[in-house]
């Protein structure tokens, strides 16, 4: 298994941190999601960084990880030769503190005396500096941006405290009970605080907002669990300040075994916060949907477009490459920020139009569409100039500018919705020109996306162009029907096994199919080991385009393969129930940004659409191990 396929994610609504299965934090940023982590031994081993426990020297054997019902609350236990450990991690939400609310137990069958430590280690790179401070009644790691301050809650006379140590006088199944606190950017007193009122409190929180959610209607209950934890996922990547949703809480993972495909995701997608704010209207949860085109309306460029992404303040991220340090198997570069801010990419006006549209038809709040016509014209607009321009496209290709299938789709979508709404609204004549061209895009990436000797529509307008499984956006945003002759042959492309060659999976993705120039009866597919790949030159499977096969097949009235690649991907997430970007079947490896917003949200409209469609799912109804 890779180094990040168990880790706990719990978060505040302003970041985010990871806790191993061995009660270690191996990333945490402070005080945003985007900001330089204290904490990142997830990314690297050797200088990233940690937050660690020990008892004395004492081997440690993990014994459990999961979460406390379906909360954000994550409750970890470890074993240190007969001395058990537990901690119940969570961040109260608005609130700046991490806390560890700790037991130790004997269990050996002699009285216990030695010392708990906090082992604390920030990360070592030349990009930032952290300073360790020994305080009064506690520890301060800072730097010149931010500052971490911890300390004991919960300590009496049975506890000599040495800084973030303390000596434990155990007896034969004794138990002490105390908290550690981490507050960021406040060295606050926390001696009158009490971790076992806030540890309600947040259970609270979560409970009370999971309530709000639509319920999911199967009897299948790890579907039902995947459905909860799913969403439960997709509000820790929200930054309650602004309404942004962000891709991931992490940067840097890599997204291809030894490769160089290592990114920022802690940024706010137009793409992926539409996907994700379409999946918060799906379950009934409109506020944080509203709150994120709110966010993203405000920062429309006069013209009518948005960039690909911006931070969670709305301001472009900026790039750098941290050169001392690596991924876990030694991937390079690094990198903090990403620079596909300023790419060229169609889809966001068609994202962001049809994210309006669908919500308005969930909510039925004609004044809020009404309110936001003059952003829709102006996206349209755009849309109907630059709709035929090359772009860099959805999966962001540096090097190359292309006439992509699933953009230009969208540019349709776009000036589709576009029209919808001005019709709605009395405006006629934008109504008449919109649909006229949308319908005029809809003709040319049919004729242009077709490969008539491969039999399937392509990633691009390019003769040598890649198959690639965004093309079914032609059925998902109407243009072609699922039961279509074109749609059919092309999944039936996407079906047949990838066959990459092993050389590529060392190297960052190229520009063009491996394929280029082979005759179609040679050419791979998308499907490896059970998943689906995003083209057809990856190197490992890809959770979103898994499900957007199912999705293709739930439309195409085939509810078993639907749910075979639903259960792919289940099996495939971690043991709590979290999924990254890519993934290997074979061994549960989780590759990319960890965990993915796109893999979530995907993930709860799949298994909320295909619950309904079937009434009630069970497991062997489809044969679902």
């Amino acid at each position: 298994m890779d180094r990040y396929s168990f880790y706990g994610i719990i978060g505040n609504g302003e970041t985010a941190a990871l806790i191993g299965p061995n009660l270690a934090i191996d990333w945490f940023t402070m005080p945003r999601f985007d900001s330089f982590p204290v904490f990142l031994e997830a990314l690297d081993p050797v200088n990233g960084g940690s937050l660690s426990m020990a008892i004395g020297d004492r081997e440690l054997r993990v014994v459990s990880q999961s979460y406390l019902g379906r909360t954000n609350v994550l409750e970890t236990v470890v074993d240190f030769e007969g001395i058990e450990l537990g901690s119940v991690d969570f961040m109260p939400w608005g609130k700046r503190q991490l806390i560890r609310k700790i037991t130790v137990t004997n269990k050996t069958k002699d009285g216990f005396v030695g010392q708990f430590s906090v082992r604390v280690n920030p990360v070592s790179t030349i990009m930032k500096e952290f300073k360790v401070e020994d305080k009064e009644d506690g520890l301060l790691v800072s730097s010149d941006e931010s500052s971490l301050y911890m300390s004991f809650v919960g300590i009496n006379e049975n506890l000599k405290q040495d800084g973030l140590c303390l000596n434990l006088d155990l007896g034969v199944g004794e138990t002490k009970e105390f908290a550690l606190v981490l507050s960021y950017d406040s060295e606050e007193n926390h001696q009158s605080f009490n971790a076992s009122e806030a540890l309600k409190e947040c259970i609270d929180f979560w409970n009370g907002w999971l309530v709000k959610a639509k319920t999911i209607n199967t009897n299948n209950s790890e579907w039902q669990e995947m459905y909860y934890r799913s969403l439960l996922v997709l509000k820790l990547l929200a930054y309650e300040k602004t309404g942004a949703i962000i891709a991931a809480p992490t940067a840097s993972f890599p997204a291809v075994p030894g490769g160089g495909d290592n990114w920022d995701y802690r940024y706010v997608w137009v793409r992926d916060g539409y996907y994700t704010a379409v999946a918060f209207d799906r379950v009934g949860l409109h506020k944080e949907a509203r709150a994120f085109y709110d966010f993203i309306l405000s920062l429309q460029s006069e013209e009518g477009s948005w960039y690909p992404l911006y931070d969670v303040e709305g301001k472009e991220p900026l790039e750098s490459v941290a050169p001392d340090l690596t991924g876990p198997n030694g991937e390079v570069p690094v990198r903090f920020g990403n620079k596909a801010a300023v790419q060229l990419q169609l889809d966001n006006e068609g994202n962001v139009l049809d994210g309006l549209w669908y919500h308005y038809q969930e909510t039925g709040d004609l004044q809020y569409l009404k309110s936001k016509w003059k952003n829709i014209r102006a996206a349209a607009e755009w849309t109907k100039r630059n709709w035929n321009r090359p772009e860099n496209g959805i999966w962001e290709i540096r090097e190359r500018l292309d006439h992509w299938v699933h953009g230009k789709v969208m540019c349709y979508q776009s000036l589709n919705v576009g029209s919808k709404v001005a019709n709605l609204l009395g405006y006629e004549e934008e109504a008449s020109e919109w649909s006229k061209t949308a319908e005029e895009i809809a003709r040319e990436v049919v004729a242009e996306g077709w490969n008539e000797e491969i039999e399937s529509f392509m990633q691009s307008y390019s003769e040598d162009s890649p198959l690639d499984i965004s093309v079914l956006a032609l059925e998902f945003y109407n243009v072609l029907s699922a039961d279509d002759d074109r749609i059919t042959k092309t999944v039936k492309a996407i079906e047949r096994e990838l066959k990459t060659p092993k050389e590529r999976t060392i190297k960052e993705y190229t520009t063009a199919s491996p394929y280029a120039g082979t005759p179609a009866q040679e050419r791979g597919g998308l499907n490896m080991w059970g998943g689906i790949a995003r083209y057809d030159y990856a190197a490992v499977p890809f959770y979103l385009p898994t499900l957007w096969l199912a999705r293709h097949y739930l439309n195409f009235g085939d509810t078993k393969r639907s749910a075979e690649l639903i259960q792919v991907c289940i099996n495939s997430s971690t043991n709590l129930g979290l999924m990254a970007e890519h993934f290997d079947p074979r061994t549960h490896e989780q590759w990319g940004n960890f965990p993915q917003a796109f893999s979530h949200e995907e993930m709860v409209k799949i298994l909320i659409d295909i619950s309904e469609e079937t009434e009630q799912v069970a497991d062997d109804e489809f044969g679902v191990a």
